[in-house]
């Protein structure tokens, strides 16, 4: 049986980006993301909990390893 502490979900942890703290890891202002998303320039999964959305870091990271190869 796992632990409190193992049971945690991806949004209780650092994995867990806000809007806002997604566009500052990207680079961005916050409007150029939403803008961004809204066009389909960014494929990561936006998940919406309550009022706010929230995006997985591993996700964002692998969109910009993808795109941005070398």
């Amino acid at each position: 049986m796992k632990s409190n502490t193992e049971l945690d979900t991806w949004w209780e942890s650092p994995e867990r980006l806000t809007h806002e703290e997604c566009a500052r890891f990207l680079g961005i202002d916050p409007r150029s993301l939403s803008s961004a998303l809204s066009r389909g320039h960014y494929k990561f999964t936006r998940y919406r909990i309550g009022r706010r959305n929230y995006f997985r870091k591993s996700e964002v990271l692998a969109e910009i390893e993808q795109n941005h190869a070398v």
